[in-house]
C-alpha cells in the first residue's frame, strides 16, 4: 500500500504510523516538490510511504504528517491474495469544483465499505477515503503516466 499525500510547506520528514486497532506501525517515506502549471506556480510538497508487510483482506487504521502536524484518521482495506477475488468498483469522470452531484454517493460508498476502489477517469483528483487504484493515465504532470495496480 502506498499512502500519499500533500502539504503546501516542506517538513523533514513524511511518515504514515499505521496499525489493525491501534497506530502501533511507523513507516517512514520521502517527498518531493511540484510546481503546479497555474498562474499562482504554487509550491506543492508530495509525500509518498510505502505500507509493506501487511496482512491480506486486513483493515488498517493510519494517519499521516510529521512532528509538525497529523492528518485525521483514515482506513483502508488491505489488497485481498485470493485469485478468486473480484473488486467492487465505482468508476466516475471528472467531476469539476463545482456541481459535483456524485460526490456525496461516493463518499457514502467508501465510508460505508461497500466499494473496494474508485476509478477516476477524468483529471488527476484525490479521494480521502480510499486510495487511487488501478488506472492508466495519458496524463499527468510532467508527461509522466500514472498505473495503480489493484489485485494478485
Amino acid at each position: 500500500m502506498v499512502v500519499t499525500w500533500t502539504t503546501f510547506d516542506p517538513t523533514n520528514e513524511s511518515v504514515v504510523e499505521f496499525g489493525e486497532q491501534s497506530l502501533d506501525h511507523r513507516a517512514i517515506g520521502n517527498s518531493s516538490k511540484f510546481y503546479d502549471g497555474g498562474n499562482e506556480r504554487r509550491l506543492i510538497i508530495v509525500h509518498r510511504v510505502v505500507l509493506e508487510d501487511l496482512t491480506p483482506g486486513t483493515t488498517y487504521v493510519y494517519h499521516c504528517g510529521s512532528r509538525l502536524g497529523w492528518s485525521a484518521l483514515f482506513r483502508f482495506r488491505a489488497k485481498n491474495a485470493s485469485a478468486a477475488w473480484s473488486p467492487r468498483l465505482a468508476v466516475f469522470g471528472d467531476m469539476g469544483n463545482v456541481n459535483a452531484q456524485s460526490l456525496p454517493f461516493l463518499q457514502e460508498e467508501a465510508q460505508k465499505g461497500t466499494i473496494d476502489a474508485a476509478l477516476h477517469v477524468g483529471k488527476q483528483a484525490c479521494l480521502s477515503q480510499l486510495p487511487p487504484q488501478k488506472c492508466q493515465k495519458n496524463f499527468a504532470a510532467g508527461g509522466l503516466s500514472v498505473l495503480f495496480s489493484l489485485g494478485p
